[in-house]
């Protein structure tokens, strides 16, 4: 029987969902980041779109030695090309999904763990690495929306017929189309699932999650065996990734390991307190958890364990490293514990979490954490490229110089100019180009005197014309020779 929907729930619904919105979709123009990534990956998606192209190949790391798959692109593009392939197009993607991973969360509170409704919807809402991930478009920032799909399937997998954990392992197979660091955090949650299954002779069950979890891998597998040498796991295979340590010390790795924990520590709280706080808590919690020798309790934390553990063989540990566990995380928080300390330390890490991310919500929302932001990015790169078409200009390039652009090559700006028609000449060719288009906060003079090579290259050129962007601090100046 269907229990009826009172109107004080119908109103405590509809404010967790305009929280949800709000917290995903509010200054998005303003916010989120839009770099080189961003920019390639906006190209490429306009070039699928146009062509109508279906592929394998999506984003390419910078240094060109990782392809992922498309289906982040796939996931967005809709979004993008309703936008025109403006940049905010795929962010409005990126926060869609990230409004769906917090229902489904909340989802799997609300039926699994009703006693934490309040805390854990607050924290859904709210939590530092969710919000990070909603509002900037990056393929590895997608993980979150199938880990939370996996888990709802596994939580429900009595109401759906045998099947639940295969779908499952099909979700969490998907989160390595975004990233491959992933199958650090999914393998040993399905290889536990089977060796229970393998224990109780549940032979079928077992080879269902198998093959749920290795039916999205397969495509890699396909593509590299028709295009020799490959591009995705064979690469892998043969050990062609420049980010494992070629030599390793029990030092270097216990070195890597609190490098591991400090940048997990820090990508999932903010503020220093909180972050000491529940850096010394989380251990404890994983020592009581070790020696009740509970398989559920092990479940859902070895995703974090193992991605800590398994990544100190990389020479690098980045934040989006840990986001295929942060659901797990989630769930073996609020898992029952029978004995006083644990419960009391799982409901305080819990509580830390919340209270870091109610902190930290509102900067996430108002500042710009790479400038610039995308409506003076988009405003200076159709100004460049107008200019660049009503004067036909040729030999034209573009720089960004004394400002607190982090690029001054000026990549993605490069990206939007030519997808918006400015004919551009390549960041190595300042010295043979006539006209320089230079994105800055800061003024004519302190641009003369930026000693960068595009400067040196017309530094006896004419300031031809000056430009504001309305509504903001960045502006565009002109020289020519």
């Amino acid at each position: 029987m269907i229990k009826k929907i009172t109107p004080r729930t119908l109103v405590i619904y509809l404010l967790v969902v305009v929280a949800v919105l709000f917290t995903r979709f509010y200054n998005l123009d303003h916010t989120a980041r839009f770099t080189q990534d961003e920019s390639t990956d906006l190209v490429r998606m306009k070039q699928y779109w146009e062509e109508r192209k279906i592929t394998l190949v999506g984003p390419i790391s910078t240094d060109n030695t990782k392809v992922f798959s498309s289906l982040t692109y796939y996931m967005v593009m809709p979004f993008a090309a309703a936008a025109n392939f403006d940049p905010i197009g795929p962010v409005y993607g990126t926060a869609f999904w990230g409004v769906l991973t917090a229902v489904l969360l909340i989802l799997i509170v609300h039926k699994q763990y009703p006693n934490y409704v309040l805390p854990a919807t607050l924290l859904a809402i709210t939590w530092y690495p969710l919000v990070e991930m909603s509002r900037w478009a990056w393929n590895p920032h997608f993980v979150v929306f199938w880990s939370a799909l996996g888990v709802l399937a596994y939580l429900y997998r009595a109401k759906l017929f045998g099947w639940g954990e295969f779908l499952s392992a099909l979700c969490f197979g998907m989160l390595i189309h975004h990233h491959y660091i992933a199958v650090l955090a999914t393998a040993p949650f399905i290889g536990l699932l089977i060796l229970k299954h393998l224990r109780e002779k549940k032979v079928r069950t077992a080879a269902l999650v198998l093959v749920g979890y290795v039916l999205p891998i397969l495509p890699f597998i396909v593509f590299d065996l028709r295009h020799p040498p490959g591009l995705f796991i064979t690469k892998y295979l043969l050990g062609e990734t420049p980010h494992v340590e070629t030599s390793l010390s029990i030092g270097l790795l216990f070195s890597h390991f609190w490098r591991n924990y400090t940048v997990f520590i820090e990508s999932i709280a903010v503020g220093w307190v909180f972050q000491l706080l529940i850096g010394v808590l989380f251990p404890a919690l994983v020592w009581f958890d070790l020696r009740s020798k509970s398989f559920k309790r092990m479940l859902w934390i070895s995703p974090v364990l193992v991605t800590l553990l398994g990544a100190v063989i990389l020479n690098e540990f980045q934040a989006r490293y840990i986001y295929p566990a942060v659901l797990f995380l989630f769930i073996w928080l609020l898992l029952e514990r029978k004995d006083v300390l644990g419960r009391f330390i799982s409901k305080s890490i819990f509580g830390l979490l919340l209270f870091a991310s109610l902190l930290s919500i509102i900067p996430q929302l108002v500042v710009t954490k790479v400038p610039p932001d995308i409506y003076s990015l988009t405003a200076v790169s159709k100004l460049i490229a107008h200019t660049i078409q009503e004067n036909t200009l040729s030999n034209s390039n573009v720089a960004a110089l004394a400002g607190p652009d982090p690029a001054p090559l000026a990549e993605k700006y490069r990206d939007l100019i030519r997808m918006y028609g400015g004919d551009l000449r390549e960041a190595s060719e300042y010295s043979v180009s006539e006209n320089l288009f230079v994105a800055t906060t800061n003024t004519a003079e302190a641009v003369a005197l930026d000693k960068s090579f595009a400067m040196q290259a017309f530094e006896t050129a004419e300031l031809k014309e000056s430009f504001e962007i309305p509504n903001s601090e960045w502006k565009v100046y002109w020289y020519a020779y």
